[in-house]
């Protein structure tokens, strides 16, 4: 589980990798630590679909 000082470094990182997009969005169906709330041992499908995009988009 991610602390929110954990949070905010990885954005801080983020921002200054330059990273594009649409910035910080809220997932549905994503507890607060990215995991899905009926199977809390596993990423939820949209936190994994929202990395999928973004490492698409970091790799042109």
């Amino acid at each position: 589980m991610a602390a929110v000082g954990e949070v905010g470094v990885s954005l801080f990182a983020l921002e200054r990798a330059h990273t594009g997009g649409p910035g910080l969005i809220v997932l549905s169906g994503v507890a607060h630590d990215l995991t899905d709330p009926a199977n809390p041992d596993v990423l939820a499908p949209a936190t994994l679909d929202a990395l999928r995009q973004f490492v698409r988009h970091g790799t042109r």
